[in-house]
């Protein structure tokens, strides 16, 4: 028998109010979101020909939550949060830095934290980064038909030159406000990975290229 598309809807939509509601029933959870560097074409990068070594100290988390990234506001009050990989995000924004010099084609080394930059006066290294996150949040809000997510990245960077012992700071940052018709935490984690993204490649852009 052929189903004829009111026949269609009337079946569909008790099935999808079921599903919608056993979900948004749930009790609360806390999604991990694996921070990283996500660049969108890796074979468009090119590597610098002749690579400098850039030493990077273990970032500062300036944030009040530091154990958190973000929640989830759910249609019926509830509220999920979001818990960042690898912890701390300290260390989730050092790696995720490193991973990005590499892929750029520079040599890397990490430091140990508090570090005395001036002692090292010879290079290599030619560079040395060290910084504070001062956001890196990521929040989602459901509402009828849709959820809004909003993400968010600043990071304060120091740049110390060892050859000429110079050295200059720089926030950079950037947001994410993607719209999905269903919540998903990969859309999440994709989010603020994109905005973290972004914001290392306005570093490398600014301050290392030559």
């Amino acid at each position: 028998m052929k189903l004829s598309k009111s026949h269609i809807v009337g079946w569909a939509f008790p099935t999808l109010l079921l599903i919608y509601l056993s979900t948004a029933c749930a009790p609360s959870v806390t999604y991990v979101v694996d921070v990283a560097y996500t660049p969108a074409l890796k074979e468009q990068l090119r590597p610098i020909t002749e690579p400098l070594q850039i030493a990077v100290m273990p970032f500062d988390d300036q944030r009040a939550d530091k154990k958190g990234i973000g929640k989830r506001s759910r249609l019926t009050g509830q509220v999920d949060e979001f818990e960042i990989r690898p912890y701390p995000a300290s260390t989730a924004v050092t790696e995720a830095l490193i991973s990005a010099l590499k892929i750029h084609g520079y040599q890397t080394k990490l430091l140990s934290r508090g570090t005395d930059e001036t002692s090292i006066t010879v290079a290599p290294p030619h560079i040395i980064l060290s910084g504070k996150i001062e956001e890196l949040r990521a929040d989602a809000v459901s509402k009828p038909g849709y959820t809004d997510i909003k993400t968010s990245v600043r990071l304060k960077v120091r740049v110390y030159r060892v050859d000429d012992r110079s050295s200059s700071t720089m926030t950079i940052q950037s947001q994410t406000e993607p719209r999905v018709a269903l919540f998903n935490p990969n859309v999440m984690q994709s989010a603020i990975n994109e905005a973290l993204t972004e914001a290392i490649n306005k570093l490398i852009a600014q301050k290392l290229k030559p």
